[in-house]
């Protein structure tokens, strides 16, 4: 079976995480390779880890490859390609739609 987008109810059963490092270990060990740092920021000088967990490989690499090149996107199918994922250095996670 393939890697699927994290629904709310999967979201709402996720272990308490104590820190960032427990999030992001946990999820590499379920996602390995699909799961991917982007970038960390910073808000209220808590540090924010942004993640996504690509669900369609092909259409990300497509999108990607567009992005490059500026290039439009017709159709969702790159936003449907992945999903995003914030940890908060305390561990707390956010997942999007």
């Amino acid at each position: 079976m393939g890697i699927h987008k994290i629904t709310p109810d999967e979201e709402s059963k996720l272990p308490i995480f104590g820190s960032h490092e427990e999030a992001k270990e946990y999820f590499t060990t379920q996602y390995a390779d699909a799961f991917l740092h982007k970038k960390t920021t910073e808000l209220g000088g808590v540090a924010i880890y942004k993640y996504i967990l690509i669900v369609d490989q092909e259409a990300y690499k497509i999108g990607q490859e567009k992005l490059a090149r500026f290039e439009m996107m017709n159709g969702p199918e790159f936003m449907n390609s992945f999903q995003s994922i914030q940890i908060t250095e305390d561990g707390e996670v956010e997942i999007g739609l």
